[in-house]
């Protein structure tokens, strides 16, 4: 499995999600290469799992997007309380870790992670997942020797087709 979060690693940034929640008719805007990212993953033979501190109220506005964009098909994994989706460790990071560990305990092998906040690396470490194997966008990427992607994938992406960057 290759897990992404959502918001501010498919999105250009965190706030994207509010902008649609205040205004129905805006559509969050993605990050260059991040489609074709996913893309050549599933294709790569991968299952992917977009794992987001979103509420489940908004899974379908979730799911919709995620295909109205065309990124790859996954499962969706949102929060089930307002809490879990507060941005800290102790909240969507333990969210994200326990889920990662559900998975892993039924034998899936999370092989790649990607996300762009502290949070992220904290579930992703957490659940041993190696630094080398957890990508992140953004002023975080590089923290706890983890891979910096950048601020969008296109750099990223040229470097997994070359065969760089997959451990």
């Amino acid at each position: 499995m290759v897990i992404f979060d959502i918001d501010g690693t498919l999105t250009i940034s965190d706030s994207e999600l509010w902008l649609y929640l205040s205004d129905e008719s805006y559509v969050p805007k993605i990050k260059a290469g991040s489609v074709e990212t996913t893309w050549f993953w599933y294709d790569a033979g991968f299952e992917i799992v977009y794992l987001s501190g979103r509420h489940y109220l908004i899974s379908e506005h979730s799911r919709r997007w995620l295909e109205d964009k065309n990124f790859a098909p996954g499962t969706i994994i949102s929060t089930d309380s307002i809490s879990e989706s507060w941005p800290s460790n102790s909240s969507v990071g333990e969210f994200k870790y326990n889920h990662i560990k559900q998975l892993q305990e039924k034998d899936f092998i999370i092989s790649y992670g990607y996300g762009n906040a502290k949070t992220d690396i904290y579930a992703y470490s957490k659940a041993k997942i190696p630094a080398g194997k957890i990508f992140i966008l953004g002023s975080y990427g590089g923290r706890h020797g983890t891979i910096s992607v950048g601020e969008d994938f296109l750099q990223h992406l040229n470097k997994l087709i070359s065969g760089e960057n997959v451990v």
